[in-house]
């Protein structure tokens, strides 16, 4: 199941990869702040701008909500 979660070094997005981490998940992180188009690329996959996005399967979990909702 390829897991995606574009976040940057905020609270949310930390808390979000402590939450895989310790689920025992494997995700490719993308940095929507790497490049100049990141934040157009994750709203054109998400629907969103705002980070923590876990992307499952092509499924948006927006923020730490989200994310404890994939997971619970």
């Amino acid at each position: 199941m390829p897991v995606k979660l574009f976040a940057t070094d905020s609270n949310e997005s930390k808390q979000v990869m402590g939450l895989l981490e310790q689920a025992g998940l494997s995700y490719d992180l993308i940095d929507p702040d790497a490049s100049m188009l990141g934040y157009q690329v994750m709203f054109s996959v998400t629907g969103t701008r705002r980070v923590p996005v876990l992307c499952v399967n092509g499924k948006a979990y927006r923020g730490l909500e989200g994310a404890q909702r994939f997971l619970a």
